[in-house]
């Protein structure tokens, strides 16, 4: 290829084009606010979609969602957070507990005797960021925490046993063996159902992605259950393969994410905020002066034109590129 074209077709240089967005973010502080919410609403349209697609939306570059809306609505992520202190206190120590508490009890059930080969169950408490972003796309209201249902969760990954199949044929009387998708999907529903023992399920929340999948291949099931203080966590139950899939192939984590926040299809998590595509609908009145935001076609030069100009502002260039090259080496890399 064209030695010309080597920086321009060199991966790394998306790196290096990410930690200049972040530094640039992280100095936005100075800006006046028109430029502030400006950097803030770009961040989150574009560059926390790109580090999500590849790969990279959590660690230092998850400060690229994190810190623009704390900029864009710094009023409703104080509630948020608020709600978090009141709802979950415990949520660190009440984690390891209720994964312990579930794992007992599948292990103990005699439903599911010579099922069970391998079972891991792991458990998190969903970012304020995180849960922010799915109020705003369900167009709920970033500070209703009484909406949401999954700031915590439980996820349980098995893997059948050998004689699993034989057993669960012998117990269904079918004449022709089970293939290995129906074993896990059995297995899957199995420890659903024990599950229910342990907690009670909320009415209508039960989704069955495993006989029907999402379209990108995603499987699993979801639901969510009551504890003992009237509180309602996740739980996901899925197979080790569908955990592979979900994980590293087309169902990855990291593509829904991008997805919910623009990349791909348009499915920005703010977009039912911008009402029509404006950005200026999501700013602050006060921060729209000095803003450029295009209204009609005969517009769409002159915005562009303006755009690009507001790209090469001096706070940008003033993020060289060996700086952002050393966020990238130190924070993402490591020493």
């Amino acid at each position: 290829r064209p030695e010309s074209q080597g920086s321009s077709l060199d991966p790394r240089s998306l790196l290096v084009l990410l930690g200049g967005a972040l530094l640039a973010l992280r100095a936005s502080d100075a800006l006046p606010s028109a430029q502030r919410h400006a950097r803030a609403l770009e961040s989150v349209q574009l560059f926390a979609p790109l580090a999500h697609s590849l790969g990279l939306g959590g660690g230092p570059f998850a400060e690229l969602e994190s810190l623009s809306y704390t900029s864009l609505f710094p009023e409703s992520l104080r509630r948020l957070r608020g709600w978090y202190l009141r709802a979950w206190p415990d949520a660190d120590t009440l984690v390891p507990e209720l994964c312990a508490s579930l794992e007992a009890r599948l292990r103990e059930a005699p439903s599911l005797g010579g099922l069970l080969g391998t079972l891991t169950i792991s458990g998190r408490v969903k970012s304020v960021t995180s849960t922010f972003r799915k109020l705003l796309r369900d167009n709920v209201g970033g500070s209703e925490g009484e909406n949401v249902r999954d700031a915590l969760a439980l996820r349980v990954i098995l893997a059948p046993a050998p004689q699993a199949a034989e057993q669960l044929g012998s117990m269904m009387r079918r004449p022709s063996a089970l293939s290995a998708a129906e074993v896990e999907a059995l297995v899957c529903f199995g420890v659903h159902r024990e599950m229910l023992r342990l907690w009670p399920e909320e009415p209508g929340r039960f989704k069955d992605f495993i006989t029907q999948p999402k379209p990108n291949g995603y499987q699993s099931l979801h639901t969510n259950v009551r504890l003992a203080d009237g509180r309602t966590i996740e739980v996901q139950i899925r197979s080790r393969q569908m955990h592979e899939r979900a994980e590293y192939g087309s169902a990855s984590h990291d593509a829904y994410r991008a997805a919910q926040l623009g990349a791909g299809e348009s499915t920005s998590a703010v977009a039912p905020l911008l009402r029509g595509g404006s950005p200026a609908k999501l700013l602050p009145p006060a921060a729209t002066s000095g803003v450029a935001v295009p209204t009609s076609s005969a517009q769409g030069s002159r915005t562009s034109t303006t755009r690009r100009r507001s790209l090469a502002a001096p706070a940008r260039e003033a993020c060289a590129m060996e700086a952002a090259a050393a966020i990238v080496t130190s924070e993402l890399l490591g020493p």
